[in-house]
């Protein structure tokens, strides 16, 4: 698939609005004090990545899309195995490490879908970021495992 870079920041964007939906969504349904908070924090950190690529888009020369060419629906609704409204902080950090899990996968696909160097390049730092706050979530979840 030939992409351009203003469609991959696009993609990218709708992916981390997804994201922040997912993460929004959770956060109401969680009875958790802990875990909302976490939940509405992570929520905040995709609306904010969504912003910023937001900010680079209005960078490009004329090259930027209005809405995505690629399906974002899994990324919103996040885990299979997230049903139960009642998640634990630790249940939300796996939710959340998961979820940037797949973020990762999604990135790394779209990369390897396009000829384009500039786009693989962005995709591949968008990944390399999502795989850097899977293993930060990692550490976190493993010190709360820890401390209980």
């Amino acid at each position: 698939m030939m992409m351009s870079l203003g469609q991959a920041v696009r993609n990218a964007i709708e992916t981390e609005n997804a994201a922040e939906r997912f993460y929004a969504g959770l956060a109401k349904r969680t009875d958790d004090g802990d875990a909302r908070r976490f939940l509405e924090d992570m929520s905040v950190q995709e609306a904010e990545h969504a912003e910023s690529l937001e900010r680079l888009i209005g960078k490009l020369d004329g090259d930027a899309p209005a809405s995505a060419d690629v399906d974002v629906s899994a990324v919103e609704a996040g885990p299979a195995w997230v049903v139960d409204a009642s998640l634990g902080f630790a249940d939300a950090l796996r939710v959340a490490i998961e979820n940037e899990d797949m973020a990762h996968q999604t990135y790394v696909q779209l990369g390897s879908s396009c000829q384009d160097p500039k786009v693989q390049s962005f995709f591949v730092e968008m990944a390399g970021a999502e795989r850097k706050h899977a293993e930060q979530l990692a550490d976190l979840l493993e010190a709360t495992e820890a401390l209980s």
